[in-house]
């Protein structure tokens, strides 16, 4: 590395100032490598330094230097030691110090205007001048410096003037490149810059100077004529209003640009370069920024696009944002009328998939269910706001297509449209949200008052929670009562005709009699219908039976209740409570029997040692039971009171929010013995009640049919949600059993009827017992008891495994953490 820079050091001090610095340190890397090589040779030296006298200007002397640093730098390639060859490149630098070449001393009278009493500003000394070059030991400007002090020793006949006029006599004059520049502004190919793709090709014969100016003004050119590319590629591609819009706006602005570098070809006062890029400047900033939006235009969709303009009117830079600002406005009118068809026709036809609200799903009916898109939303609106946006077309079109409103729906629309019609001007504006939020308040109320008056929204309710979620145990327990003997045979031999029929009488002879004869024309209490699951052939009447209740619209869109495609929340509710309730039936059932057989059998008193241990005996069983059924009575009132009732007053509490606030203040109400809420007096009708709906809005907490849906599924996913009825397999499993607490449940309640299986099948023994008694002559009596005595030992052993299942689930309750199922767990051992 020494024997480098000394090398350098010396070419550097050696070879006349005229020398390109850059081909001097070329050269010296050549003769290190060629001294550093085992073969090096002089012959390799004279041909280095012919191949870099041929890169000398033509204009350069003294070339007879040449020759003379061949002659010095020969000997140093008969020497093998790097140091032998440092110390003798150090000896011709000293030598050539005390010896310079008179010959690159500058004429004194070349720089008589200039000041002759030049000092040396330092002896050329193995110090780096700045800290951007370590490396070198000098600079080369300091050369002319050191040489100054033998100015008088020769003078120099080579003016700097000569050196420079070979450069400049073939450059480009100013005005001539003048006349090109128009044309490449404009994307167009000049006499002196051509044009190749996306480049500008600049002569070399264009001083520096010039040609980084240039730079700078044909950056606008190639902008301009990219730009025109792409909007005219847009063009022809089917894209959105939207895009379009601003494919137009982009080519109103390279329409004005043009007419700008018109008017600068045809002006004389500006006859420079600079001129020119001080007359263009704001005009590249504008096209950087139509450059910079046209480059993402492909992948952006026009809300995006919008909001991207957004955005970019709060850039900071005053001239993005007044582009941006112009370019939003004139987006934004077709946005306007996106979001004015929708709150007024709840329509989004020949929006182009622009708008956050989409179709989900078209239903072959020609229902169509529409989605919030929380991703489309633009920048410039708030969540609530694009939701509220969101209901109020979607409630327009519950109100004129499902509840038939027409009247009011035509009204609606043609009063709000005027409205927006008006704030148009203004865009997305405070006046526009303000009529936003007052036409979401009024549709919303309007729609809360008409789901109850006209469609019965909380009888049909409280007909679900009596019906399909038991609240009202009679109309069930006449049910079975009346379906028992049916129920046992084969499903193939139950028709729909004859579970209709007796699903009416039970109607009639239950609590449930006051919905039939009303005023709404038995509305509510015709859409309960009985039918049977789809099991496969072989199942009987108990397992494919099961009541449905039909909502029809528009309340299906606020009541979930068994949705076609959808979930089947009340179904599977029904399904297993009817399972307590027929396991309630038979220990009811078969008590009964039990006491009858009893009190038959204490008629033989002739028999009285034998009936007294048949008696003993089937007592005894029927303790057995009385202790299944409390088991089975405390689960069924926990299902009934604690996961399903409790949860349901929650949902009226939530609705009373909702619907009572501002409208029963006033109202004096009563709770009879089923917690249901009655006017305590009469009320007068009031005929105005749709019209006055919507004037008391006030600050109610008003809620839409989104949330109405949403709260009934709310109630719905609570009750399913507990776990002795979750069935979500991942949590709640017994620490002992290893098993959904649901799945542990379903066990212990087929048990429980397995067991009522044997214990009627006791109950007939016994009465056939009895009936032997009863004959003169009771040839199997013997048989019977022993029938009978079998049986007993079955019906105690699936007591047992009744009582083991029972213990595992009070086990895997005690052990869950829960409050509530610790205590549960104490109230059914």
């Amino acid at each position: 590395m020494e024997l480098g820079n000394s090398l350098s050091l010396l070419l550097e001090t050696y070879l006349p100032p005229e020398f390109p610095d850059t081909v001097i340190q070329l050269f010296a890397k050549d003769v290190l490598f060629l001294l550093s090589s085992p073969y090096k040779n002089k012959q390799q030296l004279s041909k280095l330094i012919e191949n870099f006298q041929s890169k000398i200007p033509v204009t350069l002397r003294h070339r007879n230097t040449l020759p003379k640093l061949l002659s010095s730098l020969e000997p140093l390639f008969s020497m093998s030691n790097e140091q032998e060859m440092l110390n003798y490149v150090n000896e011709l630098q000293m030598e050539y110090s005390d010896n310079p070449n008179d010959q690159f001393i500058l004429n004194r009278l070349n720089i008589s205007p200039y000041d002759g009493n030049l000092n040396m500003g330092r002896p050329g000394s193995q110090y780096s001048e700045s800290f951007e070059n370590l490396d070198r030991y000098s600079e080369r400007s300091m050369l002319s410096s050191q040489a100054y002090n033998n100015i008088g020793k020769s003078p120099n006949r080579l003016p700097l003037r000569s050196l420079l006029e070979p450069y400049m006599k073939n450059m480009i004059d100013e005005q001539e490149i003048m006349k090109s520049i128009p044309f490449v502004l404009l994307g167009t190919t000049s006499e002196l810059f051509d044009i190749e793709y996306d480049k500008i090709i600049i002569p070399s014969n264009i001083p520096n100077s010039e040609s980084g100016i240039l730079h700078l003004i044909f950056e606008a050119g190639l902008l301009y004529k990219e730009l025109g590319n792409l909007c005219d590629k847009y063009r022809r591609m089917p894209i959105s209003p939207m895009k379009k819009a601003f494919i137009i706006a982009v080519g109103s602005e390279l329409n004005t640009y043009n007419g700008l570098i018109n008017q600068l070809a045809s002006n004389d006062k500006i006859s420079t370069n600079n001129g020119v890029y001080v007359s263009i400047y704001d005009s590249i900033n504008k096209l950087r920024v139509f450059y910079s939006i046209m480059l993402k235009f492909e992948g952006l969709t026009g809300d995006q696009l919008l909001s991207l303009l957004e955005q970019l009117r709060h850039h900071g830079d005053l001239t993005i944002e007044n582009i941006a600002d112009k370019l939003f406005s004139t987006l934004l009118t077709l946005y306007y009328d996106y979001l004015s068809q929708w709150l007024t026709l709840g329509s989004i036809d020949n929006t182009n998939n622009e708008l956050f609200i989409e179709v989900e799903q078209e239903n072959t009916d020609g229902e169509v269910i529409f989605k919030l898109n929380t991703d489309k939303i633009p920048s410039f609106l708030t969540y609530m706001q694009a939701r509220q946006i969101f209901v109020i077309g979607k409630s327009y079109i519950f109100v004129q297509k499902y509840c038939k409103e027409l009247e009011y729906s035509n009204e609606f629309s043609n009063r709000y449209k005027q409205i927006y019609d008006g704030l148009r001007k203004n865009g997305i504006s405070i006046e526009f949200i303000e009529a936003v939020n007052t036409q979401f308040k009024e549709i919303v109320s309007y729609i809360d008052t008409i789901i109850c008056t006209k469609f019965h929204y909380h009888d049909v309710l409280k007909t679900l929670r009596n019906i399909l979620l038991m609240g009202r145990g009679d109309l069930i327990n006449t049910l079975i009562t009346k379906l028992s003997s049916a129920l046992t045979s084969s499903s193939d031999l139950l028709s729909d005709y004859s579970l209709t029929r007796i699903l009416q009488e039970s109607v009639q002879q239950s609590s449930l009699r006051s919905l039939i004869n009303r005023g709404d024309n038995n509305y509510i209490i015709n859409k309960l219908d009985a039918r049977l699951l789809d099991l496969g052939h072989g199942a009987i009447g108990w397992d494919v039976f099961t009541l449905d209740f039909i909502v029809d619209r528009p309340l299906s869109f606020v009541l979930n209740v068994n949705r076609t495609n959808g979930r089947k929340e009340y179904l599977r509710i029904f399904n297993f409570l009817w399972k307590l309730k027929k396991n309630q039936f038979y220990f009811e059932k078969e008590s009964k029997r039990t006491k009858e057989i009893l009190r038959t059998f204490r008629k033989f008193p002739e028999f009285s040692p034998v009936m007294g241990d048949i008696t003993k005996h089937i007592s005894k069983c029927s303790i057995l039971l009385t202790q299944l059924q409390i088991f089975h009575t405390k689960l069924d009132n926990y299902y009934l009171q604690y996961v399903i009732n409790e949860r349901y007053l929650d949902l009226e509490n939530e609705l009373s929010v909702i619907f009572d606030k501002g409208k029963t203040d006033n109202i004096k109400v009563k709770i009879n013995k089923h917690g249901e809420k009655r006017v305590n007096g009469v009320l007068k009708p009031d005929i105005n009640i749709l019209n006055e709906g919507r004037k008391h809005l006030g600050n109610q907490n008003l809620r839409d049919i989104e949330q109405l849906d949403n709260t009934h599924n709310q109630f719905l996913g609570r009750i399913l949600a507990h776990k002795l009825l979750s069935t979500n397999s991942g949590n709640n499993l017994g620490e002992r059993s290893n098993k959904p607490y649901p799945a542990t449940v379903i066990v212990i309640l087929n048990s429980i009827a397995e067991f009522l299986v044997k214990y009627n099948e006791l109950n007939e023994i016994s009465y056939k017992i009895y009936m032997q008694l009863s004959l003169e002559h009771h040839p199997e009596i013997s048989v019977h008891l022993q029938s009978l005595v079998h049986t007993i030992k079955l019906l105690s052993k699936q007591y047992s495994h009744c009582k083991e299942q029972i213990s595992t689930l009070c086990d895997d309750l005690r052990a869950d953490g829960d409050e509530e199922l610790m205590r549960l767990s104490r109230h059914l051992r």
